[in-house]
């Protein structure tokens, strides 16, 4: 491990001993990494604070001095494996010459430090005094509310007080301000107005007193502004005093709202504002008066008075105000006497629209049962016609047959009549005689009613005829008479049914509730009368809304939708009624011109029977069934599918044998516009009788233009099912 000066490491003096080497490692180290620390915080130290006595020199030195020894140490570390002994030499004489040189250079300044510390103090007292000064002018300044400035010749800022700083903002303009020595304005960037007084101060400069007049500029014009508002506002605006009892000041709006010219109000007491006797209007007054002084404010509606004209509706808002002890109202005033006729008249409108909407409400309930409940009653009333036709005249079985068909056509009547409200279907208008038909439904109304009320009927037979649709009018009479005898409730009483004619005038017709297309002329009036308990005004308001019922179980559809039906048929109903006395319901509806209607034609079974080949369609199985024996009755061949896919398929098979097709409107899979077309593809002139429970008029709009060979309502008959396909095979 020796060089070639032959020089031996300091190794060989240690005998290579592991741990005395890493202790002179360790601390040789140690020391130089500490020398070298020392310089490095001395730089950093001047450089960031400059002292008032000069040392940099002298920390120059003191620092490379350092960082020789620190070096030194260094070297040792290395001669113990490499013997550097020349290095360590020169290095310990660049060691020496910079201690000396740094020595030189501190002796002269010892005296300085030692006077640094007194000269500091005097330093920092002189400071104190002078802040304590500026921080006593700067709070007796601050204390003003103006602003104080003073700048120097060359406008620098040498003082400027809190409220100068706050009226100039931040950074304190001084190119802002003039150099007038009078009062003058200056508007700053931000918008602000500033007041400012100059004056020279020898020796200094200009000092400037500063006024912030913004707010004091804005309130006076928010004021004239605010003047010219009250002036020119639509509104009546005025000012009452409390004390006086008197009208202070007024706008134009408020003067030709009570008819008075400009400035006649003033002066005036408060009750010549209001309507009414002496006492009325006093009392308002004092009404207002004492509302405004317990909330500070009130708000209604109130009967003005005018000077030379008709009172008027206003719309008053009151508030209290106390300035310098007294108090005053402020009154804002609208007249809205045209507003409350306007919302009268829209309020009636409002209640005849809601007497149409609750009649047609009714329809919510009839479109989704009345379509399937046809489809059954078909089935219905379609088998018992047919057994009817096929048992003979003398079987016991025709009565309750018949009976059965009667019950069907009433259904089917009824099924129509929701049709009717929910807008797919239509009135079936004939000749009616009411006495007649009172009479026919009796049978059914005394089953209706408990035993304990009495029906007593009066029923002329010579009678004008209506033109109405049984089955509505039917109805009619059932709910006006079971909604009397719920009215007499558990106790005897009597409901009395009466018909007969009245002459409407033109007077009459203008005191008639929901009679908007009723013209004067001859009546045929259907009346019911109980003896229940009666009704009071606010119940009689609401008898006719769907829906309203003063029954447990009622359901309220009772009577609107008698009264939906009397509108339907062009008459009107009245309603008589008193509590403890009873109520009494009047129908009246206009008497048909002309003859009555010859009676319903009876058709033989031979004369509707036929021969071909007949496809049914229909979703419905019980439908197919009821057709398919029905028209094999009558001597037909039939075909039946369940839905238009089936039926395409069927036509194809048999194309040249089928002479009709009766299709149903509406079905799954394939509907019956789709399968009209199909079998319409495969014979353009195919014979189809359409079949629904919708009316013609639906059918006829979904189809226009399909050449039907006709058209079949349901539920019918085994007859009507019969002659439709007659006369559909003619026409083919």
């Amino acid at each position: 491990m020796m060089n070639h000066s032959m020089f031996m490491p300091h190794g060989w003096c240690m005998t290579w001993n592991p741990m005395l080497i890493g202790l002179h490692v360790t601390t040789d180290a140690l020391v130089a990494l500490s020398y070298y620390s020392i310089p490095a915080a001395l730089f950093v130290a001047e450089w960031k604070k400059q002292e008032a006595v000069p040392i940099r020199p002298l920390l120059i030195l003191f620092g490379l001095f350092i960082a020789f020894c620190g070096a030194g140490h260094a070297i040792d570390i290395v001669s113990i494996w490499y013997p550097l002994y020349w290095l360590k030499g020169w290095w310990n004489l660049g060691t020496a010459a910079t201690s000396v040189v740094t020595a030189f250079v501190l002796v002269p300044q010892v005296a300085d430090f030692v006077r640094m510390p007194e000269a500091t103090k005097r330093l920092r007292a002189e400071a104190s005094a002078l802040q304590e000064k500026q921080g006593l002018l700067r709070a007796v300044l601050d204390n003003v509310s103006e602003g104080i400035m003073l700048v120097g010749d060359h406008d620098e800022v040498l003082l400027a007080n809190a409220a100068a700083e706050r009226i100039l903002g931040p950074g304190t303009r001084v190119d802002w301000l003039g150099h007038s020595d009078t009062a003058e304005e200056v508007v700053r960037r931000d918008g602000r107005i500033v007041e400012q007084f100059a004056t020279r101060v020898p020796e200094y400069g200009r000092l400037y007193v500063l006024r912030d007049i913004t707010e004091r500029r804005a309130s006076e014009e928010t004021r004239l502004r605010l003047e010219q508002i009250v002036a020119t506002m639509k509104q009546g605006f005025a000012i009452l005093s409390m004390e006086s009892r008197q009208i202070v000041a007024t706008n134009l709006s408020f003067e030709k709202m009570h008819g008075y010219g400009p400035g006649e109000l003033t002066g005036q007491p408060i009750e010549v504002l209001y309507a009414g006797t002496e006492e009325e209007r006093s009392a308002v007054a004092n009404a207002i008066e004492k509302a405004a002084r317990r909330h500070n404010f009130w708000e209604g509606e109130t009967r003005g008075r005018r000077k030379d004209g008709p009172d008027f509706i206003a719309f008053e808002r009151v508030n209290l105000h106390n300035e310098e002890g007294r108090q005053f109202l402020s009154v804002t005033k609208l007249d809205i006497t045209e507003q409350k006729r306007l919302e009268e008249e829209a309020a009636n409108i409002q209640k005849r629209m809601l007497q149409t909407q609750k009649l047609e409400s009714l329809g919510v309930l009839a479109g989704g049962v009345a379509h399937d409940f046809n489809n059954l009653l078909t089935g219905i009333l379609g088998n018992a016609s047919l057994a009817q036709e096929m048992l003979p005249v003398e079987s016991p079985l025709q009565s309750p047959i018949r009976d059965v068909v009667r019950a069907g056509e009433r259904a089917a009547d009824l099924t129509r009549q929701l049709l009717a409200y929910s807008g797919k279907g239509r009135f079936i208008v004939e000749p009616i005689n009411l006495s007649r038909l009172s009479e026919e439904i009796s049978g059914l109304v005394l089953l209706s009613i408990p035993r304990t009320v009495q029906l007593r009927m009066v029923l002329p037979e010579n009678l004008p005829a209506v033109e109405a649709d049984a089955g509505q009018l039917q109805q009619l009479i059932m709910n006006l008479v079971i909604n009397g005898a719920e009215a007499v409730g558990e106790a005897p009483g009597t409901v009395t049914l009466t018909t007969g004619t009245q002459t409407v005038t033109e007077a009459d017709v203008r005191t008639i509730f929901a009679a908007d297309n009723v013209k004067p002329g001859n009546f045929v009036f259907l009346e019911v009368q109980d003896t229940g308990s009666g009704m009071d005004e606010a119940t009689r308001a609401q008898i006719f809304d769907p829906f309203f019922t003063t029954k447990l179980t009622g359901r309220g559809l009772g009577l609107a939708a008698a009264l939906g039906i009397v509108r339907g048929h062009g008459g009107f109903l009245k309603v008589y009624s008193e509590l403890g006395r009873g109520s009494t319901f009047r129908v009246l509806l206009p008497v048909l011109k002309g003859e009555e209607a010859a009676s319903v034609r009876q058709l033989g079974s031979r004369a509707l029977s036929g021969s071909g080949t007949i496809l049914v369609v229909d979703d419905e199985e019980l439908i197919r069934k009821m057709a398919k024996n029905t028209l094999e009755h009558y001597g037909y061949r039939v075909l039946s599918a369940e839905n238009g896919a089936k039926a395409v398929d069927l036509f194809k098979a048999g194309d040249d044998k089928i002479d009709l097709v009766l299709l149903d409107m509406t079905m799954p899979v394939m509907s019956g516009e789709e399968t009209l077309r199909r079998l319409k593809e495969l014979r353009p002139g195919v014979a189809v009788l359409l079949s629904s429970g919708f009316n013609e008029s639906e059918a006829v709009r979904r189809f226009a233009g399909r050449r039907l060979a006709g058209f079949v309502q349901k539920p019918y008959t085994a007859v009507t099912l019969a002659e439709k396909v007659r006369d559909a095979i003619g026409k083919g």
